[in-house]
This record gives C-alpha cells, structure tokens and sequence, in this order.
C-alpha cells in the first residue's frame, strides 16, 4: 500500500511537470475564448491527497459559461484509525460547473486580470485499498457532491483556483475492522489549486 508520503511526493512532482511544461504554452494574450484547461489540486479535509484534471467547455458566452470537468485523484483517509490515515482511495470524477466570466482592476493588481467564480455539482467512484483489501475488490467509494468555486486567471492563461465544498461520501460495503465513527456519510471538502488555460 503506499503511504501518504509517498503518494504526496508523486502528486508533487507532477505538480511541477504540469506547471513547468505549460509556462511557455502560450505567447499570446488569453482570452475567455479558451476551451480546454489541464489541472492539479490538493484535496483537505477528513481525507487528504490530490489529483490531476481536465476541463473543457460546454457552453461558452461572454459571461456564462458552463463547463464540465473530469478527474483522477488519490487520497487517504482514516477509515480503521482514527490516529493514521490507513486507507488509500483512487478515485474518478466528473464534474459540471457553471460561472460567470469577469474581469477586474483590483485582481490586476496581483497579476490575475480576470476571475470566474462558480457553483459545481459532481460525483465520483474509487477504489479502496487498505491492509485488509486491495484496490481489486469491494468494498468501492463513492461520492456525490456540491458548492462554490473561484478561480483568479493571468493573462497567458495561468490560473490558481479554490472550492469549497459538501456532500455525501459511502463505501458500498463496510471494511473489515472499520471504526464506527469512519468519515463517511456527510463530507466537507477544500481544493486549492493550479489550472493552466489554452
């Protein structure tokens, strides 16, 4: 099973491939015209960890835009312990968000001119590996999931970006030897993180 360490010190290195290929991605001036965005993000809250995405436009006006967004993520959670996080997730999600486009002199001031902030809705479906079952068998987590977003974007496309979030996370069978107060049922969430636009 790999600890949380090691699968910080992956998602890290991947952060830095992502942000280090995308920064001369773009010479020209980015516009709201942009449909696709490649991703990462840290997940805190009762489980922890981060993932990687891929977004894309649905609907694009001048100010509405309706995006949707897919993902894969690895995280930990204290499923068995309530001292250590036991339990790895490797989780897949989709994502449909709807914000407003907008720009502002006061975020130019920190070199991100434009801002869209959001409300999502999502879902997603993992697999669980423990010291007791591996990621080739049940029990599978799943989660459903909603809130509020916003994202600060510069003008070559680079952008840094916040959700917050609630929802409902289960296991479709309990695991062997889990707690009884296990962080499952109702779930809060924070993502912080990096989104390159193109």
């Amino acid at each position: 099973m790999h600890t949380p360490q090691k699968i910080a010190k992956i998602l890290g290195l991947l952060l830095m491939l992502a942000i280090g290929s995308s920064v001369g991605l773009s010479a020209r001036e980015w516009d709201s015209s942009s449909r696709f965005a490649l991703g990462v993000y840290a997940n805190t809250g009762a489980s922890m960890g981060g993932g990687l995405e891929l977004g894309f436009s649905l609907y694009q006006g001048q100010i509405l835009q309706l995006r949707n967004t897919i993902s894969i993520e690895s995280k930990a959670a204290k499923f068995l312990q309530e001292e250590s996080f036991d339990t790895n997730i490797l989780g897949f999600y989709e994502k449909l968000s709807l914000g407003i486009f907008g720009g502002g002199s006061i975020s130019s001031y920190i070199g991100f001119p434009y801002f869209r902030p959001y409300l999502f809705v999502g879902a997603g479906f993992g697999l669980v590996n423990t010291r007791t079952s591996s990621f080739a068998k049940a029990p599978y987590y799943w989660e459903i999931s909603g809130g509020l977003g916003h994202e600060f974007i510069s003008k070559s496309g680079h952008g840094v970006f916040f959700e917050l979030g609630g929802g409902v996370a289960r296991l479709t069978q309990a695991l062997p030897d889990q707690r009884a107060d296990a962080p499952l049922g109702g779930m809060f969430k924070v993502l912080l993180g990096y989104r390159y636009f193109f």
